[in-house]
């Protein structure tokens, strides 16, 4: 009769599960003023109130995923946007971003400034009380299940740059 192998096994049993961050890796924003410069999913960790004469978040990089993770971009007097796509040389076009469930209220100028993004989705936002308009779209940019309301300018524009 042959032998079987020991059935004590050599050491504890290694993680078959993988952490969150490898699963989505997401970058965390818990402050405001930020700008966003590489290509990513970020997401809120909490209600972020911004600072007069800044922006809460610019984004200047394509393929950008921001997760208000229902929680609220919220302005005070004087501040500027609540989320922008600067105007850049249009030689450089910034797309693919999506921002997507929460609010953006309160801001000194428009709540979501992005003339110049194409591809780009706006999906379950609520953008209101905002000193301009509420959203400033690009080229084939689609907007879902959002409300904009209570903005002094325009809820939402579309415009249409060269």
């Amino acid at each position: 009769m042959s032998q079987a192998g020991s059935l004590t096994p050599p050491g504890a049993p290694a993680p078959t599960m993988k952490t969150l961050a490898e699963v989505e890796p997401r970058t965390p924003i818990s402050s405001i003023p930020i700008t966003i410069s590489e290509f990513g999913s970020y997401y809120l960790t909490g209600n972020l109130t911004g600072l007069p004469g800044t922006n809460g978040i610019t984004i200047i990089s394509d393929s950008v995923t921001i997760d208000l993770n229902g929680f609220a971009l919220i302005g005070v007097p004087g501040s500027t946007r609540g989320i922008e796509i600067p105007l850049i040389p249009t030689a450089v076009r910034i797309g693919n971003v999506s921002i997507r469930n929460g609010t953006v209220r309160d801001w000194g100028l428009d709540g979501i400034y992005c003339p110049t993004a194409s591809n780009s989705l706006i999906q379950a936002v609520r953008v209101a009380y905002n000193g301009a308009d509420g959203l400033w779209v690009g080229r084939g940019c689609r907007i879902a299940d959002s409300v904009f309301t209570r903005n002094t300018g325009i809820g939402m524009r579309h415009l249409t740059l060269p």
